[in-house]
């Protein structure tokens, strides 16, 4: 039987794969994450260019996981969710007041 976790790292897998990685960066992936990072394939926010592998850390950095981990890949992530929550208030907000 499997754990929630395990059966949301296996989803993980599954997306990471279908985006390009191989089962093998995968693998190097989700070890650099439990070495370096002292994450998981189920808790982490990654995401792929079908060749590298990037831990979100914040909304303001990317890590590179895979080619030359820990090195920041970005200065900014938009956290495109968080910034449609926002509207999407604002917008709820303004139409109570009308």
């Amino acid at each position: 039987l499997y754990a929630f976790c395990d059966v949301v790292a296996l989803r993980v897998v599954r997306e990471l794969r279908a985006e390009g990685l191989s089962l093998q960066r995968v693998r190097r992936a989700a070890d650099v994450l439990r070495r370096d990072w002292r994450e998981n394939l189920a808790s982490a926010r990654l995401l792929t260019d079908g060749r590298e592998a990037y831990l979100a850390r914040n909304h303001k950095a990317l890590v590179a996981l895979l080619d030359k981990p820990g090195q920041a890949a970005m200065r900014a992530v938009v956290d495109v969710g968080r910034l449609a929550r926002e509207v999407r208030r604002a917008v709820e907000r303004e139409e109570r007041a009308a």
